[in-house]
């Protein structure tokens, strides 16, 4: 932890030196030290900030107070001759790569997902310190992975099978908001904290199961129980804790953008992977019929674009009979995807693994969602 360096009075200090907190921080001023924060940010180097990027940055990690010189402050920038419209702020970029390529890189991603978020989720139940840095660098491994290709973490969340229901869900909406944040070209600072707040906005539901374990958890009541359990955490982001608290209120007029993207991801989750199990067509119609009510219009329309109609994963039934697996969406298609053919419905029997791009063939048109249940398939036995 970082000490404050006290200033004798009596002594005139050799650099004018200022404390500011981080609403205050200036561009061009000189960072000497953080002097008060909920992190563990230590500044190695003194050096201006430059950018409004590293102030978020700042305040992202939990940084309340620095120390600066102000015998260094920078001139403001000069302005441009010439008037250039406004830039969203930067992001990321990573090269588009096949999916068939990013696959592996985005269920090594996953998995890391998984195992943070077991020790994540256990030890917000028992009060236990939660090292929310390394939480943010498993955040920032998926959003990569969607900035590469988000189709491949679609299908793995889609059809990946964890033994606790919960950590299903929490996993569920990680991905979800990884995949929602890219379509956004959102900055990654702010993606990391939301898909971070989707992994591990439900953790009252955990709670709730152990005080209560022959009881079913009802939404509301598990969200009351989040909050409270997050903010025991002392190095939880603010901007984290806001937007699931923004959730819990459940009133997209008082919520930002975050809490309005939050809502979507977990009622998206809940439909296809958490409770009703509905394909991906018909949980697509309910959140169109949400739209405008309890979700925000715009937002919805921005996520369905994302996920498509056939969400990467889903099992779909062709008109020659045959059934395959949704691979990934066609960018301007929503009916024409890559296909992995698994099963002939009509035949009752398997097919050897074939991928068909049904925007390059119109013979055999997709007729909508599978059930493969009803041919007593097993999903797993397919990837």
């Amino acid at each position: 932890m970082l000490i404050r360096e006290t200033i004798a009075r009596s002594t005139p200090s050799p650099m004018p030196l200022q404390l500011v907190s981080i609403d205050e921080l200036q561009l061009g001023s000189y960072v000497i030290a953080v002097t008060r924060q909920q992190g563990d940010v230590i500044v190695k180097d003194a050096g201006w900030v430059r950018s409004d990027d590293a102030i978020a940055l700042l305040r992202q990690r939990g940084v309340l107070e620095v120390q600066i010189d102000t015998d260094k402050q920078l001139p403001p920038a000069k302005p441009s001759p010439e008037p250039i419209a406004a830039k969203p702020a930067a992001v990321k970029k990573a090269p588009k790569i096949l999916f068939e390529q990013e696959v592996n890189k985005a269920g090594l991603a996953l998995q890391a997902n998984v195992q943070s978020a077991s020790i994540a989720l256990s030890a917000l139940v028992h009060h236990h310190p939660v090292d929310f840095v390394e939480l943010n660098s498993v955040s920032a491994r998926l959003l990569d992975s969607t900035r590469r290709n988000h189709q491949a973490l679609l299908f793995l969340q889609h059809v990946g099978v964890q033994d606790d229901e919960l950590l299903q869900h929490s996993l569920s909406c990680a991905c979800l908001m990884a995949a929602f944040c890219a379509e956004l070209k959102m900055a990654e600072p702010e993606a990391s904290l939301l898909t971070l707040a989707a992994l591990l906005h439900d953790v009252g539901a955990l709670q709730l199961k152990q005080l209560f374990p022959k009881q079913q958890v009802q939404d509301q009541d598990a969200a009351a129980y989040s909050v409270p359990l997050l903010q025991h955490q002392p190095d939880c982001p603010p901007l984290l804790l806001q937007v699931i608290e923004e959730h819990c209120l459940g009133l997209p007029q008082q919520q930002s953008q975050g809490g309005k993207m939050l809502a979507i991801v977990n009622s998206y989750s809940k439909l296809t992977v958490q409770t009703q199990k509905l394909s991906s067509v018909q949980a697509a119609e309910k959140l169109k019929q949400q739209a405008g009510k309890k979700l925000d219009l715009a937002l919805v329309g921005s996520f369905l674009k994302c996920v498509g109609l056939y969400c990467p994963g889903s099992a779909v039934r062709l008109k020659s009979g045959r059934v395959g697996l949704v691979i990934e969406n066609h960018p301007l298609h929503a009916d024409k995807p890559r296909v992995k053919l698994i099963y002939h419905s009509v035949h009752r029997h398997h097919l050897a693994a074939k991928l068909l791009d049904l925007s390059k063939q119109t013979d055999d048109p997709l007729e909508g969602c599978a059930d493969l249940n009803q041919y007593q398939l097993k999903l797993q036995h397919y990837l």
